[in-house]
């Protein structure tokens, strides 16, 4: 998935909308949803300082088009209604500790504050299939793209 980048209120019709679908799936399906949500988990909020708010509620007086706060917070509520809807976090699953997935070297500036905004979300009946996940920070992910990569295996 690619969530909307620059306003939380279409992403979270995006999120419900992409919840309500997998739920017409059969109960037992095993599902995977996967990608760029532009949005934080509140697992990662002690990661999040108050400048990174402040930085953004900057943005957005700058920036008519971009509004991602919701009540000028961090807005965690994209990654909270997937955990609601029994969706499993691949990464946290397996690692405790944070690793962002942006800004890369090669797209970072000095200012960016590393946030972890791309995940991989599995169904309840998935979890005890994960063996191995990652965001996989090398020479090459470094200047590929804006995003580090994600990998999981299943058993």
């Amino acid at each position: 998935i690619h969530l909307s980048p620059h306003v939380q209120k279409k992403r979270s019709y995006e999120i419900q909308q992409i919840i309500a679908h997998a739920n017409t799936l059969p109960a037992n399906a095993k599902v995977i949803i996967s990608g760029d949500f532009n949005a934080v988990s509140e697992i990662n909020a002690a990661q999040y300082p108050e400048a990174l708010r402040q930085a953004m509620i900057e943005s957005e007086k700058k920036q008519a088009h971009i509004r991602n706060l919701k009540d000028s917070q961090i807005d965690y509520s994209i990654l909270n209604a997937m955990q609601q809807a029994g969706y499993v976090d691949a990464y946290h699953h397996i690692h405790k500790s944070f690793k962002a997935s942006i800004p890369t070297k090669a797209y970072g500036t000095p200012n960016a504050f590393p946030r972890r905004i791309d995940f991989i979300m599995v169904s309840p009946n998935l979890r005890k299939r994960i063996t191995e996940v990652d965001i996989i920070h090398d020479e090459v992910t470094d200047r590929i793209s804006d995003h580090y990569p994600l990998i999981m295996k299943l058993k």
